[in-house]
């Protein structure tokens, strides 16, 4: 909440028109939904509240959008948004490794 009151208040000072445009909204208003989903998720993990594909698709949504906005920037501000966006491809490249290798390992536990 805090980081939206920010988000909010640049808006504010800059001018809606200087910030997002149109499809960003809408990239962006799902991502916070994503995030307080998962916010959700955490705090009723002991009912089930959402499936756990849903932490998946949220995370890779998000990281994705990072990617995207950082390599928007870094065509700008090569030297500022560059290493950005390497950390963001990186995480999606752990995320999607990391799956990978659990679905791999996943058929030697039930056997075992």
């Amino acid at each position: 909440m805090v980081h939206l009151g920010f988000i909010l208040a640049l808006i504010a000072a800059i001018g809606r028109e200087h910030t997002l445009k149109g499809t960003m909204v809408v990239a962006f208003t799902t991502g916070f939904l994503l995030i307080y989903g998962l916010a959700a998720d955490v705090l009723f993990r002991h009912r089930t509240f959402l499936p756990s594909r849903f932490e998946a698709l949220a995370h890779c949504y998000l990281m994705a959008l990072f990617a995207v906005s950082f390599t928007r920037h870094a065509i700008t501000k090569p030297f500022l948004y560059t290493p950005l966006v390497l950390v963001a491809v990186t995480a999606i490249g752990v995320r999607f490794a990391a799956a990978i290798q659990s679905r791999k390992e996943q058929p030697l536990r039930t056997s075992a």
